[in-house]
């Protein structure tokens, strides 16, 4: 299905915040984008997850609350187990693609002796194939990208890597140190998300998500079970190319 474009695209920039924070007994996770936002809070005693709370504040599909559910299915499990471990006990696929990342970014936060850790994500708009992305970490940059057709070109050392497909497994060859693939991971989701600024998403209130053919089986609100209920929310887009000082105030 071709969707209109977003007559604004050219003009501005992909933002993404995430805040990760320590408190007694509990991390916190809150993440903000141009389509979503999400808060919650990993509650754990002796490295054990024993409850998870989520608040899913903007959201695009009317059945995107709906995956707070599946992401039950990591309490109980030892803070630190591995990816693979995580992913048994809860599909990916079957979870919101974003809270289940910011679960795991929330995991990963709860074994470090630090309070709070800010990511932020730059995607600028680009009128053509190439284009550039940041990812900053407390306000240092850790990694700043250039692809072109979705495989990078710059910098050399991952020349003809790919950003989507494929980007999970040389991303975890490459990256020895965890707080830098963190960071990658991270910068490649964020891209993963900015490519929605192209297309005009206000306006498609109470379109059937079905129609997205594409999307079938990506994610909670896409599995075969809840997609044909799931219909688009208006409204829901906010644009923060101007005012990344408005991110994770949630208004």
């Amino acid at each position: 299905m071709t969707h209109p474009s977003n007559p604004d695209y050219g003009h501005g920039a992909f933002r993404r915040r995430i805040r990760l924070y320590n408190e007694v007994g509990q991390v916190g996770a809150e993440l903000e984008d141009c389509n979503h936002g999400f808060r919650l809070i990993i509650k754990h005693q002796q490295q054990r997850i024993n409850a998870i709370e989520v608040e899913a504040l903007r959201f695009p599909l009317s059945s995107c609350p709906g995956a707070i559910k599946p992401l039950q299915a990591l309490v109980g499990c030892q803070l630190d187990s591995s990816a693979a471990t995580f992913k048994q006990a809860s599909q990916p696929r079957s979870n919101c693609t974003h809270l289940y990342d910011l679960a795991l970014l929330a995991v990963n936060h709860a074994q470090r002796n630090e309070v709070e850790r800010i990511y932020d994500v730059e995607v600028p708009d680009s009128m053509n194939a190439q284009q550039s992305m940041s990812v900053f970490r407390n306000g240092e940059k850790v990694h700043h990208w250039q692809i072109d057709q979705q495989m990078i070109i710059e910098p050399s050392e991952f020349r003809a890597k790919p950003i989507m497909q494929g980007f999970s497994k040389w991303s975890q060859q490459h990256f020895s140190d965890a707080e830098q693939l963190e960071a990658a991971q991270v910068l490649q989701r964020g891209y993963f998300v900015a490519r929605a600024r192209r297309v005009e998403l206000n306006n498609r209130g109470g379109e059937p998500a079905i129609n997205d053919s594409m999307m079938i089986g990506a994610c909670y609100s896409y599995s075969p079970e809840v997609v044909e209920q799931a219909l688009r929310l208006a409204g829901t887009v906010r644009d923060f190319s101007d005012c990344p000082e408005q991110l994770l105030k949630f208004q």
